[in-house]
């Protein structure tokens, strides 16, 4: 990966860290502030919200960073991204559909099923079954700009790879 696409993603992984976590962590105090207990499992949950907020989160992410990074590619602002089929994220978004709405599907589904488990485990782990909605209003701000930060890359990796370099799912 050349330095400028590792600059790019740099740059784009602290603003939609940041991004995120400040709008996230506002809006939960906003509706939670006045609420005395949130608890893990139980309906209008912690995971439940974290599972809700990472797909809708991600889904969104999707449809913006990545028309906005082909942009930037097209215009030549940006370099493509070195594609390295032995990479196993390379490998593993040339297996993603082509639509813009089926790629936002598929990292609502990662949300889903890898980030909200991940995300869940620590309180399992800690014990912590309950919290403040103050509380849970700055965790899930500084969760958000994590998750973020964190899942723009392979959005930007899939926005920037050359055409001609990923293959389709019929010839992978």
């Amino acid at each position: 990966m050349s330095h400028s696409v590792k600059s790019h993603i740099t740059r784009e992984v602290i603003t939609n860290g940041v991004t995120n976590s400040f709008f996230n962590g506002v809006i939960a105090w906003m509706l939670l502030k006045e609420i005395e207990t949130i608890t893990l499992w139980q309906e209008h949950s912690i995971a439940i919200d974290m599972a809700a907020t990472a797909a809708i989160l991600l889904f969104i992410l999707t449809v913006i960073i990545i028309p906005l990074n082909r942009s930037k590619l097209r215009k030549g602002k940006i370099i493509a991204a070195e594609w390295n089929p032995a990479s196993r994220l390379h490998r593993i978004l040339m297996r993603f559909p082509q639509k813009l709405w089926q790629q936002g599907l598929m990292f609502a589904l990662c949300g889903i099923v890898l980030v909200a488990p991940i995300s869940v485990l620590p309180f399992m782990l800690t014990g912590i079954t309950e919290m403040t909605g103050s509380q849970y209003a700055i965790v899930k701000g500084v969760w958000a700009g994590l998750m973020a930060a964190i899942m723009v890359i392979p959005m930007i990796i899939l926005a920037l790879a050359p055409a001609d370099n990923k293959p389709t799912l019929a010839s992978a």
